[in-house]
């Protein structure tokens, strides 16, 4: 359950954010202005998350990993264990 949470806590927060916006914009403004701002809400929660995320480059052989480490770009190392 946990990494399932953790996994999908932005989709989560997400839909939330999405339902407490609905509901309270259909109380102000008509549906089709609510529907205005869920797309508009959408667009820019994916913007959001196509932004945050980095590219899976795997390295394969030595001097790929030589070449990244000589780059003036920070590197992140993730480490995975199946124990």
């Amino acid at each position: 359950m946990f990494a399932w949470i953790n996994q999908y806590s932005y989709v989560l927060i997400a839909i939330i954010l999405m339902l407490f916006v609905a509901v309270a914009s259909t109380r102000i403004f008509s549906w089709k202005v609510t529907i205005l701002i869920l797309v508009v809400l959408l667009i820019a929660l994916t913007v959001f998350l196509k932004s945050q995320s980095i590219n899976n480059d795997q390295v394969e052989t030595r001097s790929e990993w030589n070449t990244i480490l000589r780059s003036t770009s920070p590197v992140v190392l993730q480490l995975y264990s199946e124990y």
